[in-house]
């Protein structure tokens, strides 16, 4: 992906028609949000950073919305699993203007990352506001906003951060509810997602244990459990292997849901345009690239 993106760096330095460079753009802004989500979650947060700030810029260029939002909600996420809630709650709150009123995949995943980030600094009406949001978005969202695509946001990733929102708020039935809708709609032998839910589970059970004590519970020597604020925070302890973060993330693009097929339509269009202005543009040795690079942008 560094090398796609460097191919487009040198297209995107040439003159081009206005709808032309809006779709490179729109495609370099993608490949860089990917690439960052890739080093989140091998654990490297410098970089992601990185990544997701030159995603941003390259979004903005396109002047597309919904990509902006969706690189912003991704780019919280980072903050949310490392540590960081409030910068997590600063960067989802900006995702959220960038979507705007209309329902779409990438105003949800904001909406959910804002309301856990809110709950983890412990600004509890602030969350709870998000969550309603979050649910609203939630109940609008059909064909490729809700479908298990790179830019949807299905039910059970919804029901995921449900979880963790309520578990943080301390409304330990709701917080249960969410958990075994996650696992019901977890098809996939995603051992990231089974984590992240029992970790929840296990402070629902100690919730009173937590807000008596809340920087001893988890027990700080346990792997893959980071102790912040009341809240238990997973990241990569030293027996957790990379594939516990990539291989879920992995399965769920290489296999699409049924339903997810529109939404292949509507990703590929334009990156089969920005596709056909490489092939014009680039020498015929990094043309089969493209096709990598096509498949990227078609929202798996």
């Amino acid at each position: 992906m560094r090398e796609d993106l460097a191919l487009l760096a040198a297209v995107l330095r040439r003159p081009h028609p206005a709808r032309d460079r809006t779709d490179l753009a729109r495609t370099a802004a993608g490949i860089s949000g990917l690439v960052a989500i890739v080093q989140h979650d091998r654990g490297d947060q410098a970089d992601a950073h990185r990544w997701f700030a030159t995603a941003t810029r390259a979004a903005r260029e396109s002047r597309d919305r919904r990509m902006t939002s969706w690189v912003l909600g991704r780019h919280a996420m980072v903050g949310l699993n490392y540590g960081a809630p409030g910068q997590a709650a600063r960067i989802a709150a900006q995702a959220r203007r960038e979507a705007g009123a209309r329902p779409s995949g990438a105003a949800a995943l904001a909406a959910a990352v804002n309301a856990r980030a809110l709950a983890a600094i412990g600004n509890l009406p602030g969350a709870r506001r998000a969550v309603d949001d979050v649910r609203t978005l939630a109940e609008q969202l059909d064909g490729p906003e809700s479908a298990d695509t790179w830019f949807g946001y299905p039910a059970q990733k919804h029901a995921v951060h449900l979880s963790q929102a309520y578990t943080l708020l301390g409304d330990t039935r709701a917080a249960y509810r969410a958990q075994d809708d996650a696992l019901a709609l977890t098809v996939s032998p995603s051992v990231m997602t089974r984590a992240l839910i029992a970790m929840d589970t296990a402070a629902c059970c100690g919730s009173t244990e937590i807000r008596a004590r809340p920087r001893r519970w988890p027990p700080p020597s346990t792997t893959g459990y980071r102790p912040h604020t009341g809240a238990a925070w997973c990241t990569p302890g030293p027996s957790c292997s990379t594939s516990i973060w990539t291989a879920p993330r992995a399965g769920c693009s290489a296999t699409p849901s049924p339903e997810g097929g529109a939404a292949v339509v509507g990703e590929a269009t334009t990156g089969c345009r920005a596709a056909r202005i490489l092939r014009r543009d680039l020498s015929p040795p990094s043309r089969p690239r493209l096709r990598f690079l096509c498949v990227l942008l078609c929202g798996r």
